[in-house]
């Protein structure tokens, strides 16, 4: 099993594919979960692991619905047809999964880099020397 994404997002999107398990050009098996939760999400990866484990121990409520979709195999006709969507062949296959992986879960796309989304983690968990990531937006925006 791979999770092609390298990291979660919380249940409302799908972030992009790493590079990984696409470059063979197998075909793959597109699982996803969707979670059914009240006040406590597995994918809380903002708070410290120690507490995230506390609060998902106390919580016996969370569900999971799985989604098996069909054996979905790259051929020269999706390479051909979306040639705009990478340079490469594994861009390609690896954005047609996600786009029907998006579709057909109601997911959301999220294209923000990962080295962002640890950024934005640490910040959140409070670690010391990490500035804001909204400071470096607005300085971006400034420029």
């Amino acid at each position: 099993m791979v999770f092609a994404e390298g990291g979660t997002s919380n249940n409302s999107a799908l972030l992009k594919f790493k590079k990984g398990a696409f470059i063979g050009e197998k075909r793959t098996k597109p699982i996803f979960m969707k979670w059914n939760v009240g006040t406590v999400h597995p994918a809380y990866d903002t708070i410290e692991v120690l507490v995230l484990a506390i609060l998902q121990l106390s919580w016996t409520c969370m569900k999971v619905n799985i989604y098996e979709m069909p054996d979905f195999e790259p051929n020269e006709y999706l390479f051909e047809t979306h040639k705009d969507k990478g340079k490469e062949r594994w861009e390609i296959y690896a954005w047609a999964l996600r786009d029907a992986m998006m579709k057909q879960g109601g997911f959301n796309s999220c294209d923000m880099p990962m080295k962002n989304k640890i950024h934005y983690e640490k910040y959140m968990q409070m670690f010391p020397k990490v500035n804001s990531p909204f400071l470096e937006l607005e300085s971006m925006d400034e420029a």
